[in-house]
């Protein structure tokens, strides 16, 4: 299991620490660029352009010393990739992403839980805006180069991000000398080393330091805090088999809504409606206990969720709004986030400016209590304790429905 200082630099990364993950690229660059830089630069985008298949094998590390408390993880990270649109990629015994050129499909090992999405119906060469919110985050953070090979736009993307390039002298790395880039995002911003092989001008290695955010953020004596994604392994245009990209989901994997919204909902979760809500007692992130039976009299939402599931991270603002809006009221709102690592959430929740209080679900049994198959599922709860509506999944009229139920529960 990832420790929790890793967990909260994987957010950053996420959040688009190396070059802007989720940022449309402007028309007009920003960055200041140097002749040399853009030189490396044009010829790496070319080089990635030109791939016919890459497979790629490393690990993603993290090295911390926060608050007099050093730290330092590694996990195997591997890719594959064959021209247009088809692609995989795995960090050993955590998660799994990729194209089998007919949909997109993210599988999470600890929940056990996946999601699946057709590719866009012209089909042909991907982007980084054709893929799901959830798969270019992941890529971003474990497997930059993968990520390159599948949108081939890191020039323009890079440059709208960054506020300097430039270049630096060699990389000496394992006895091999790699040209070197450094991509500056401001002062209180990480900034990245890139590592480029001067004969295929492919990523060897990205060093990424997170300080300057962190201690942006508040983090407390911050001496060291690099992300490193390591390709001991580049292989442009090796020969890859069908087998490569296929993928089926585990026995026992639970599909992740998307879609369905209150009116929908049956089996176990159906049965929730109309029956007295579990009774459970969750943390916050500050450490403090909630017991839902203390909260009689009060309408209650729960919302089930997790940071790397893209309808959740859609859907978490409107509940967020809902909470704003009716909190003076004596509304009740919680994100009860599934199974992941206290600085991570609290990292992500930072990042998205959420007010909503969060309780963390570390083992899975208030979301067994609540039959929770698919995420997000979110839970009204009227003020006499029962169930009054079940939403699984998010879409266009969620929002609205949420607030109807609620305003109803309100009256009730």
């Amino acid at each position: 299991m990832k420790k929790q200082m890793m967990a909260a630099a994987a957010v950053l990364m996420a959040a688009g620490a190396v070059w802007g993950a989720d940022t449309p690229t402007p028309t007009v660059a920003t960055a200041k660029v140097s002749p040399d830089a853009q030189k490396l630069m044009g010829e790496m985008t070319s080089a990635y352009g030109q791939l016919h298949s890459l497979q790629l094998s490393g690990t993603f590390s993290a090295d911390f010393d926060i608050g007099g408390e050093p730290r330092k993880e590694k996990e195997d990270i591997s890719g594959t990739f064959e021209a247009p649109n088809r692609f995989k990629h795995e960090m050993k015994d955590d998660l799994a992403s990729g194209s089998t050129g007919e949909k997109f499909y993210g599988y999470a090992k600890k929940p056990n839980l996946y999601f699946t999405t057709a590719l866009p119906p012209a089909g042909g060469q991907l982007m980084s805006g054709d893929l799901p919110d959830s798969i270019r985050s992941m890529l971003h953070e474990q497997n930059p180069g993968l990520l390159l090979a599948i949108s081939k736009d890191a020039e323009q993307s890079m440059k709208a991000e960054a506020t300097e390039i430039s270049t630096a002298s060699p990389t000496v790395l394992n006895g091999a000398s790699y040209d070197t880039l450094l991509v500056l995002r401001g002062a209180d911003k990480p900034s990245t080393k890139l590592l480029l092989d001067p004969k295929t001008h492919l990523i060897r290695q990205t060093q990424t330091d997170l300080s300057p955010e962190l201690v942006h953020r508040g983090a407390p004596d911050v001496k060291k805090a690099i992300i490193t994604v390591d390709y001991a392994l580049v292989t442009p245009d090796a020969p890859v088999t069908d087998a490569a990209f296929a993928w089926n989901a585990p026995a026992g994997a639970r599909e992740q809504a998307q879609t369905t919204g209150a009116d929908d909902v049956d089996g176990a979760v159906k049965d929730l409606i109309g029956k007295a809500a579990p009774d459970f007692t969750l943390k916050q992130l500050d450490g403090t206990d909630v017991k839902l039976s203390g909260l009689k009299g009060s309408v209650v939402v729960l919302d089930f969720w997790a940071t790397w599931c893209g309808p959740c991270v859609a859907g978490l603002p409107h509940v967020d709004g809902i909470y704003k809006d009716n909190k003076d009221k004596g509304v009740k709102a919680f994100a009860v986030n599934m199974q992941e690592e206290s600085d991570k959430v609290k990292a992500f929740v930072e990042e998205k400016k959420l007010t909503l209080p969060v309780l963390l679900e570390p083992k899975g049994d208030v979301a067994e209590k609540y039959k929770v198959e698919g995420i997000p599922e979110t839970v009204v709860i009227g003020k006499d304790g029962i169930v009054k509506k079940v939403f699984v999944g998010t879409g266009p009229d969620t929002e609205e429905q949420l607030r109807a139920a609620v305003e109803a529960a309100m009256k009730g």
